[in-house]
C-alpha cells in the first residue's frame, strides 16, 4: 500500500470548493514550545510481530503544533476546550497578510529592511504588531474570525523553535476585540513574545472569551476571505487541544 506523502483533496466532479490544509504536520522532530514535551509514539501491537493489527500510542504537549488555547489556559476558572461553542470554529474567516515585503508595517516598525533583517536574525526581539499596522491592513469591523499571516513564505523549519516570531501588542489585542473578533489565529506559537511571563495578549483575548488558534501554516495562503474549519478535540476539562485546521475556498 502506497504511503501518503502529500495528501490532496479529492473533489467530486463539478464541486467548486478547494480545501487548504493550514495545520502543521506533526512528527517526532517537530519542535515544541521550549520546555514542553514533544511528540512521542510507541508501538502497542505490530503486524511485524504477528499481531492482527497495528496499534500505537502517542503522547504530546497540548500546545504543540497547530492547536487551540481556551480561557482555562490562563484563568483558573476559565472555560475548557470542551465547553467552547462549536460555532466559533466553523465559518467565515479573514486572512490578513502582514508578511508581504510591500506591506507597510505601521509606526512600530522602522522600515522594511529592518523587518527582513530581524526576521532572519535569531534571538532578536521583533517589535509587536501594533494597532496602526492592523488598521493599515484594512480589517473591517464585525470580523468574527481573523487569521494573521506574519511569516515570509517558506521561512518555517518545523524542527527548530524560532524565538523571533511576531506577536501582538496589548493595544492591538484590544483593537481586535473592538473589531468584533471572536477567534484569533496566527502562524506563530503565541500572540505574546516567548520571554513574556504575564502574557498580556492571552489575558486580554482569552479573558473576553476569544480562543486562540496558534501555529497555523499559512504558507501559500493569499489574503482574503475563506471558510475556516478548526474543531478542537472534545477533551474534557483541558485548557488546549490539537486542531486540524482547514480553509475552504471557492
Amino acid at each position: 500500500m502506497k504511503k501518503c506523502e502529500s495528501p490532496k483533496s479529492q473533489r467530486p466532479e463539478g464541486h467548486p470548493t478547494r480545501i487548504m490544509d493550514i495545520s502543521l504536520a506533526l512528527t517526532a522532530e517537530t519542535a515544541p514550545w521550549p520546555g514542553d514535551p514533544g511528540l512521542e509514539i510507541r508501538d502497542v501491537a505490530t503486524l511485524a510481530a504477528g499481531d492482527p493489527s497495528l496499534v500505537r500510542a502517542m503522547s504530546l504537549g497540548l500546545h504543540m503544533g497547530t492547536h487551540l488555547d481556551a480561557p482555562a489556559h490562563v484563568f483558573p476558572d476559565g472555560l475548557t476546550v470542551d465547553c467552547l461553542p462549536l460555532d466559533l470554529f466553523h465559518g467565515p474567516a479573514l486572512v490578513v497578510d502582514l508578511s508581504c515585503p510591500d506591506h507597510e508595517p505601521g509606526l512600530a516598525l522602522k522600515n522594511k529592511n529592518q523587518v527582513r533583517h530581524e526576521i532572519n536574525k535569531e534571538n532578536t526581539e521583533i517589535e509587536g504588531i501594533c494597532v496602526e499596522e492592523l488598521e493599515a491592513a484594512g480589517i473591517p469591523a464585525g470580523c468574527p474570525r481573523l487569521l494573521l499571516k506574519t511569516r515570509p513564505e517558506n521561512s518555517r523549519d518545523p524542527a527548530v523553535f524560532s524565538r523571533n516570531y511576531r506577536h501582538l501588542t496589548p493595544e492591538a489585542a484590544r483593537w481586535c476585540l473592538d473589531r468584533g473578533v471572536h477567534l484569533l489565529g496566527m502562524d506563530t506559537p503565541s500572540p505574546d513574545p516567548v520571554q513574556s511571563t504575564d502574557l498580556p495578549a492571552h489575558h486580554i483575548l482569552l479573558g473576553a472569551g476569544t480562543p486562540l488558534l496558534e501555529n497555523l501554516d499559512l504558507t501559500g495562503v493569499a489574503a482574503g476571505t475563506y471558510v475556516l474549519v478548526c474543531l478542537p478535540l472534545r477533551l474534557q476539562g483541558l485548557e488546549a487541544s490539537p486542531v486540524r485546521a482547514v480553509l475552504l475556498a471557492g
